[in-house]
């Protein structure tokens, strides 16, 4: 009787602390239509699909991409996404691909479309603070370049002729152009792009940065394989 007891004691501790484990937090920051909030956008739900096939449990948390980064380093954060390989602090287990950020150029309309690094030269562009472009962009010394916070500034700036191009990719600043009402106004090609980078997690050097840096990228690669992970992509 007391053995069947200790039985069903220690069953229910065991669950009550599977329920009560807290969740795994990791830090994120605004993208137009890829991370809305702490459970909208495109990469939130590519998140959720990971949970279900990695049976883990996460909290996001939402800040300044600056401050994530910065957290990130003083190790606040276990890991956070998305990030590119141009801002990839080391030492880090970076995790398999997720997604493809696609590097377009946007000018006003009746101009010519830029599609590549070398049409940039002689150029005023914007960028957004805190974004990957790559060094053979962000350190051109031929292209003049000015910082906003967000992409809905870079529309702003160039309509105004304060920018000839601003600088952005193919999901989050082609969902802002749309939500500007000012899309007739402005050209970009999203088939050619300046260039593509590859997005993913990253988590700390650790034990447990490193095992859950290597079931995050099962669970990617079997959402590749599977054909889910572009589904949600397509928004499907």
């Amino acid at each position: 009787m007391y053995k069947v007891i200790g039985i069903v004691c220690i069953i229910t501790l065991l669950f009550q602390g599977i329920v009560g484990a807290e969740p795994i937090t990791l830090g994120s920051y605004y993208i137009p239509s890829l991370v809305m909030n702490e459970t909208e956008g495109t990469f939130i739900k590519i998140l959720s699909e990971i949970e279900a096939r990695t049976k883990l449990d996460f909290a996001v948390v939402l800040k300044p991409t600056k401050r994530i980064q910065y957290e990130f380093q003083k190790k606040q954060f276990i890991g956070y996404f998305p990030e590119l390989e141009e801002h990839l602090v080391k030492p880090s287990c970076r995790t398999e691909s997720f997604f493809e950020k696609k590097i377009i150029a946007v000018t006003r309309k009746n101009t010519a479309i830029v599609t590549s690094v070398k049409d940039l030269e002689g150029r005023r562009i914007g960028l957004i603070r805190g974004y990957s472009y790559g060094t053979d962009i962000t350190q051109n010394p031929k292209i003049k370049i000015d910082y906003v916070d967000y992409d809905r500034e870079n529309i702003k700036m160039l309509l105004k002729g304060r920018f000839d191009v601003f600088i952005g990719d193919s999901s989050s600043t082609v969902a802002a152009i749309r939500e500007s009402g000012e899309a007739e106004q402005m050209v970009f090609d999203v088939s050619n792009p300046l260039k593509v980078m590859e997005v993913f997690f990253v988590f700390q050097d650790t034990k447990e940065g490193n095992i859950l840096c290597e079931q995050i990228s099962e669970a990617i690669r079997s959402m590749k394989n599977d054909g889910m992970l572009q589904k949600i992509i397509a928004g499907k």
